[in-house]
């Protein structure tokens, strides 16, 4: 669905709901219009958070994230609604009991939401973080692959597979400080793909004592 749909599924929801308020024959009093303009506000912040979720530019895994923000945000409209229709039919309820409840419903939300968009700019910022770290590791795994699949030297072909066998389990995190040694293991890979296959073997044997370095200052540095 895109922001238009939402859209018009919330306007035709605060229509209908309109509708039942206001054609089912009942004396309004004060406490039902305090609800009611709670249940403004609750469409008008579900309203407002469609558009966030599908503002230009946000990521698939952003609106991932943000599907719990819609989901109290919805659930609180639905709750509104119906405290406001129990105000409408409930006689001689004073005024200070409608806003108290619908205060402490909007209350109870807010601190939800703001809860959750902190928890999910976290995970975003976490996970901008980690991405580029473990697809370093991801990289030189499908290049060693590649190797592998134009290799026809039976024993560099097994050098490969050993080299692949110790990417794969490496440390799928890292650190600044070893930069300059991932660049090192990089720069070894991809040199194998000039190497004459007789050679690769010995050239391997370098790059392994390398990763070997790295997976243990990993462990040091955590």
């Amino acid at each position: 669905m895109n922001n238009k749909r939402m859209i018009l599924i919330t306007a035709i929801l605060f229509v209908t709901y309109n509708v039942v308020v206001f054609v089912i024959p009942s004396a309004l009093s004060i406490s039902f219009w305090v609800a009611y303009a709670f249940s403004v506000v609750s469409f008008g912040l579900l309203f407002f958070l469609w558009m966030d979720f599908f503002k230009k530019g946000r990521k698939i895994i952003s609106k991932f994230y943000r599907i719990p923000i819609l989901y109290v945000s919805c659930c609180y409209a639905f709750i509104q609604i119906v405290v406001s229709i129990v105000f409408k039919f409930m006689k001689g309820a004073p005024t200070w009991t409608a806003i108290l409840t619908c205060a402490i419903l909007l209350a109870a939300t807010l601190i939800g939401l703001i809860s959750i968009d902190g928890a999910t700019e976290y995970v975003e910022t976490l996970d901008s973080k980690i991405k580029p770290k473990v697809n370093y590791i991801k990289t030189l795994q499908v290049e060693s692959e590649l190797l592998l699949s134009s290799l026809k030297d039976e024993n560099a072909k097994r050098a490969v597979g050993t080299l692949i066998e110790k990417i794969k389990y490496s440390d799928p995190m890292s650190d600044s400080s070893l930069s300059n040694l991932e660049e090192r293991i990089k720069d070894g890979v991809e040199s194998l793909k000039a190497t004459e296959e007789k050679d690769i073997e010995n050239n391997i044997d370098s790059i392994l004592l390398l990763i070997e370095e790295r997976n243990k200052k990993c462990k040091l540095l955590k």
